[in-house]
């Protein structure tokens, strides 16, 4: 399992759907992924 940590300084408004694709596709290849709540809320996925 690959972990991946995420920090939200470097997110911007006309990239969230696109990090909120590349984080789903993340998730179903097994990989944990940290992020802030606050940066994940703002993306609008729930992260499981």
């Amino acid at each position: 399992m690959k972990k991946i940590a995420i920090y939200g300084q470097y997110l911007q408004e006309d990239s969230l759907s696109t990090i909120a694709s590349v984080l789903k596709q993340l998730h179903l290849r097994d990989c944990d992924v940290y992020m802030e709540q606050d940066y994940v809320s703002l993306i609008g996925i729930r992260l499981i």
